[in-house]
């Protein structure tokens, strides 16, 4: 297990897919995962899942939260927020509690906000 950690988050217990990593297939997991790597298929997560940069995901996703650094094609759901950094490229919808999306972001695809009761 390993530590995420940039200016806005730090996570403990995070099991990584290494950049040398390719996977194909459908992922549920219940800690935050780091993806390095090549994945295609669908993610399922009540927890974080952090797209690195460098990292190319094809995948429809379902988590708590998302912290997009690489490239997504597919549809996402987070139910929490969804962050965006400078070298993030998403291809795809967002359904969102909270979203940010950094200057220099490639976004293409629609975005609906989930509303809190």
């Amino acid at each position: 297990m390993f530590k995420y950690k940039n200016r806005e988050y730090e996570y403990e217990n995070v099991s990584v897919f290494n950049e040398d990593a390719e996977f194909n297939g459908d992922m549920i997991f219940t800690n935050p995962v780091q993806i390095e790597g090549k994945y295609k298929g669908t993610i399922k997560s009540d927890s974080v899942l952090i797209i690195s940069k460098g990292a190319s995901v094809r995948a429809d996703i379902n988590s708590k939260v998302l912290i997009l650094e690489g490239l997504l094609k597919g549809d996402v759901t987070a139910l929490e927020k969804v962050d965006i950094f400078p070298s993030g490229r998403l291809f795809g919808n967002i359904t969102t509690g909270k979203l940010k999306i950094a200057d220099g972001v490639i976004f293409e695809g629609t975005c609906r906000m989930i509303k809190k009761g």
